[in-house]
């Protein structure tokens, strides 16, 4: 075999490689960007950074604790109406274009809505 072709196949795989790695990361990637992290997740992680940063007592803890937790249990239930919204918004704008488009059209826009990601929590 001569010798460009041997190089060839070794782009090739390596291509491959980078391709199909590339895509097992992304989708990784995106469940993690995209999910909201949970309440009690946050709240410790909260509570991690203020103790390390302002040397907190274990008083100072102690009440301190609840506010965060509260907080985060708000936010998060905020988060999820506000996921919801945004959630009605684009199936209404997904209805919209699909009055315009054809049959074919819509079987096709069908398969980008299904591709489009969606938070976990929704």
């Amino acid at each position: 075999m001569k010798r460009w072709k041997i190089i060839l196949s070794f782009v090739v795989v390596f291509a491959a490689g980078v391709a199909v790695g590339g895509a097992i990361s992304l989708h990784f990637a995106r469940d993690f960007f995209l999910s909201p992290p949970e309440p009690n997740q946050m709240a410790g992680s909260i509570m991690k950074h203020l103790q390390s940063e302002l040397n907190l007592t274990a008083e100072q803890v102690e009440k301190i604790k609840p506010i965060v937790i509260e907080t985060t249990r708000e936010a998060a239930a905020y988060q999820h109406e506000v996921l919801g919204r945004i959630g009605e918004i684009f199936e209404k704008s997904d209805r919209e274009i699909g009055a315009h488009l054809s049959p074919e059209q819509q079987a096709r826009f069908k398969k980008i809505q299904e591709r489009r990601p969606h938070p976990k929590d929704h």
